[in-house]
Parts: C-alpha cells; sequence; structure tokens
C-alpha cells in the first residue's frame, strides 16, 4: 500500500469519527471530581444537594465507579467475591416527564450530609473513598465516644431508601429527597438456663428540600436536616446491664446563585449555614454514670466570576470566607455506691474556633474535541485556629495554630451521542503514564459513566 493511500485512508477514518462525534450532545455528565468540586460549575451531582435539578436530568442512568482506599486483604473490607470494588461507588435512575421526576439512587456516600461535602470537599472522588471520613466531615450524626467499654463497634446505618422527587412549580422548581438507614448486631445466648442479651441498634433519617428562582438572578437553595440514634444494651443473666445510647442531629442550608456580568461572564456566588450536636450517655452496671454533648457550628461565604463559552470552555474561581466552632463537654457522674469513675469516661471541655480565610477553587474545562473535555483544578485554604482544652478545674491549655492545604486534580470526559463517560485521573498516570508506557498505575481514580435516554 502507497505512502499516498495509507494517508488517505486514515483521513477518510478520521472525518467519519468526527462526525459521528458531532451529533454528541454538550458535556453535562459528573465531571465535578475533576474540577476539585467547584460549585460554580453546574454538574449532575448537584441534585442530590439542590433536589429541585432533578427535572434537568430526567431520563438519566448513571453509574459511579471507584475503587477504595483499603486492601480487602486488611481486614477493613471483607475479604471475599466483592474485591476492591467493595463499598465504593453509587448508581441511580432518574425518570419523569417535563414537570416531574423521580430518582432512585444506591449507595450514596452522601446520603447522611450533602450539603457541608458538597461545599467544602472535591467531588464523588472524595466521599466516594472516603476521604470526607478522613476529613472530618463524615455527618453521620453519632459520635464514636462514650459507650460501654466491651469491645461493641459503633454501627453506621446500612442505607436502606434514598429517593429523590422534583415538580416544576410554574418557573420554581421544587425538590426533596430522603434517605433512611438502619442496622442492628443483636445476638440471644442460651447457656443451659443462663440468657445474656447483646443489642445493638442504630436509626438514621435525613431529608433535604430544594428550590430554585430563575430569572436575571439565578438561585438554587437547599435545607437539610437530619437524625440518628444508636441504642447498646448488655445483659448478663439477670445482673444489672450495661445501656448506651447516642443521639444526633444536623441541619444546614446552602444557596448558589449567578447574576450575569456580560456575555460569557457570571458573578457566582455561595453561602452555607449548618450546626450539628451530639449527646451520649452510659449507665454502667456498677451504677456509674457518664455522657458527653458536643456541637459543631459554621457558616462560610463565597463568591467569584464564572467565564463560559458553552461549545469550548468554562472557567470558575471561587473564593471563599469561612468560620467554625467545635465545642464538647465530656461530663461525669458518678453514682456508684463505692464512689469510683465510670469506667472509660473523658472528663473536661474541649473548645476549637476556626477562621479560614482564604479558601479557594480555582477550575476549568476545555473543549479538545466535540467528543473529548479536558479538566483540572486546584483547591487551597489557610485556616487559623484557636484551641482551649480543660481537663480539670485547675488545668487550662490554650493553643493557635495555622494550616494550610493545597490539592489538584485532573481528568477528561468523552461524550458520544446520549453516553458520557468523565474521569479524573491518577496523579502517577499523569507523570508516568500507563504501564505500558512509563510502568505507572491505573489511568482513573474515579469514573463516572451515565446514559441519557
Amino acid at each position: 500500500m502507497s505512502t499516498h493511500r495509507a494517508r488517505l485512508i486514515v483521513a477518510t477514518l478520521a472525518i467519519l469519527l468526527a462526525a459521528t462525534f458531532a451529533f454528541a450532545p454538550a458535556a453535562h455528565a459528573d465531571r465535578r471530581s475533576a474540577l476539585s468540586g467547584n460549585l460554580l460549575i453546574k454538574d449532575t451531582d448537584d441534585m442530590f444537594f439542590f433536589p429541585h435539578t432533578a427535572l434537568e436530568h430526567v431520563r438519566l442512568v448513571t453509574f459511579d465507579l471507584a475503587l477504595g482506599g483499603d486492601d480487602p486483604t486488611s481486614g477493613t473490607l471483607p475479604n471475599d467475591a466483592l474485591g476492591s470494588t467493595a463499598h465504593f461507588g453509587s448508581a441511580g435512575l432518574v425518570f419523569g416527564s417535563e414537570a416531574t421526576a423521580l430518582g432512585l439512587f444506591t449507595h450514596r456516600s452522601d446520603t447522611w450530609g450533602a450539603l457541608v461535602p458538597a461545599y467544602y470537599l472535591g467531588g464523588d472522588i472524595d466521599t466516594l473513598s472516603g476521604t470526607s471520613k478522613q476529613a472530618g466531615l463524615d455527618l453521620w450524626p453519632v459520635p464514636n465516644h462514650n459507650r460501654p467499654t466491651g469491645g461493641e463497634e459503633l454501627l453506621n446505618p446500612l442505607q436502606w431508601i434514598d429517593l429523590l422527587a422534583a415538580f416544576q412549580l410554574g418557573a420554581s422548581p421544587l425538590g426533596f429527597r430522603l434517605s433512611v438507614g438502619h442496622n442492628r448486631a443483636n445476638s440471644t445466648t442460651d447457656a443451659d438456663g443462663d440468657i445474656f442479651v447483646n443489642e445493638n441498634t442504630v436509626w438514621g433519617v435525613n431529608a433535604v428540600v430544594g428550590y430554585g428562582l430563575r430569572g436575571a438572578l439565578n438561585l438554587d437553595i437547599g435545607a437539610e436536616i437530619g437524625y440518628g440514634t444508636q441504642d447498646w444494651l448488655s445483659d448478663q443473666d439477670g445482673d444489672p446491664v450495661d445501656v448506651s445510647s447516642a443521639t444526633g442531629f444536623n441541619f444546614s442550608a446552602m444557596v448558589r446563585g449567578f447574576s450575569n456580568m456580560a456575555r460569557g461572564v457570571d458573578l457566582g456566588f455561595t453561602g452555607l449555614l449548618f450546626y450539628r450536636s451530639y449527646s451520649s450517655t452510659v449507665d454502667y452496671e456498677n451504677g456509674a454514670s457518664d455522657g458527653s454533648d458536643s456541637n459543631l457550628f459554621g457558616i462560610d461565604l463565597g463568591a467569584g466570576p464564572l467565564y463560559h463559552i458553552d461549545d469550548k470552555f468554562n472557567i470558575a474561581a471561587h473564593a471563599t470566607l469561612g468560620f467554625q466552632r467545635y465545642f464538647q463537654d465530656d461530663s461525669v457522674e458518678t453514682d456508684a455506691e463505692d464512689d469510683v469513675d465510670a469506667p472509660g469516661t473523658y472528663g473536661g471541655q474541649f473548645t476549637t474556633n476556626s477562621v479560614i480565610i482564604p479558601g479557594l477553587k480555582i477550575s476549568g474545562e476545555y473543549r479538545v474535541f466535540d467528543w473529548l473535555w479536558l479538566r483540572t483544578g486546584a483547591q487551597y485554604f489557610y485556616d487559623f485556629r484557636f484551641s482551649s482544652y480543660e481537663p480539670d478545674q485547675n488545668t487550662i491549655t490554650d493553643e493557635s495554630l495555622t494550616l494550610s492545604g493545597f490539592r489538584w486534580v485532573s481528568g477528561a470526559g468523552v461524550v458520544w451521542q446520549g453516553l458520557e463517560m468523565n474521569g479524573t485521573f491518577q496523579a502517577p498516570f499523569i507523570f508516568s503514564g500507563p504501564n505500558f508506557i512509563g510502568g505507572g498505575s491505573g489511568m482513573f481514580g474515579h469514573l463516572n459513566v451515565q446514559y441519557r435516554f
């Protein structure tokens, strides 16, 4: 085959491929993970904290494919046929019409608090791989302290229900998300008439309401409320029992808005308000008891420009100012006849105040071809932190320090007719290449696949 003919065949195939992809829709798939979680660039994940936006994604099936950071043989994950993909990822379906949308989702990791992780973290690559827990943003509202000390586990509720519903009310859409979870580990043993009972039960309910205002000022508003409880009981054949209970409550509200400044330029702004409270008590078999109360309050405001040419690029810079206050009071009550402290108690009070100035996310995506998008984003924060610890009435420790953090992410999206695939690259892949080139690791740390039908 001549060189001229070979070039002609390659050119023809390239033209046919380009013609095929030219009819693909604009990329609106889940790509926030590759944009460092920037809220100013809209995404399908908006529907989990602004559930009214589900109306924009009717007739959609979506899959989040994620790998966890734990080896399934380490004991953290079950060493069975589930393999390393166990417990990481999600799937869902949205159906309905222009006026009504219904969604059914499974295994979303933001079930017990969607708004705060959406505001602070980097998208599904964080929440679906457990990074939200590492960042202290695991919003399941039951604390892992002040419970009987016999090695019992703090159960997290298993997702039972995760539903979305949205309705078009004139020009203002309204949406709801309901999540319900339950878990238990109960046992009763009859040892020749001696009855031993151990019970550990947990319940959780979380609800999100979303409302949209459309006009010169485009607003999305979300409000969330959640409640969780855990009860543990140990009854050793009629002897005095150890009883532990913990309850938690969380509330958060978030707003995102856009105001057009010029052609291709919007001013975007965000706001977040959240509150969490915990309470736990333990009654021990020796008559002693202890308990703990804690709460967390936070407020954050942000703004920045969004530059967009829909068929070419989107660039967003989002700067924030935030304040958080955490307080914990580990009070001790000793009712035992021998006046001994309850086992495993924690005494004193702890307070910490944080001022985050600035928080910053800069993100951009560029359309290389009709079918290919390249994305990257960076996130930075600078935190002034002031803490006070009072373990007893005679000792107080005050501490002040500054913290900062920076990270970047990058990814790509492929669109072909109704099929969209968006992935976030693993860092070694970018610098080392795939195994057959540079001996690097796998390509994606997180991959979303979805189809609009």
